[in-house]
């Protein structure tokens, strides 16, 4: 016997998964937008990073951001403040 009781439907699971989407977007393109300002070397990818959130809400797109920036932030040579913008940017990637 299968048991459904607790599951929601995936109408349900879809307006859930949207709504903090749009909450968090504005934010984000905001702290992108700082992020530009101090990076002349990324200005161009954070740009890019910026056209994106305002045209695609996909959360593969979402995901596949969230992962380039992982390895900026591993990798790249960020000064403190793009470095502080970043780990919050990343926080609400993961808050999506």
């Amino acid at each position: 016997m299968l048991v459904t009781s607790g599951l929601t439907s995936p109408e349900r699971s879809v307006s859930h998964q949207t709504l903090p989407i749009r909450m968090n977007t504005k934010e984000l393109i905001r702290k992108l937008e700082q992020m530009t300002e101090l990076s002349e070397s990324r200005n161009e990818f954070y740009k890019k990073l910026i056209h994106s959130f305002q045209n695609d809400a996909d959360p593969q797109i979402y995901d596949k951001i969230y992962s380039n920036l992982c390895g900026l932030l591993a990798h790249g040579d960020l000064n403190n403040k793009e470095y502080d913008l970043l780990k919050e940017v990343l926080y609400e990637l993961e808050r999506i």
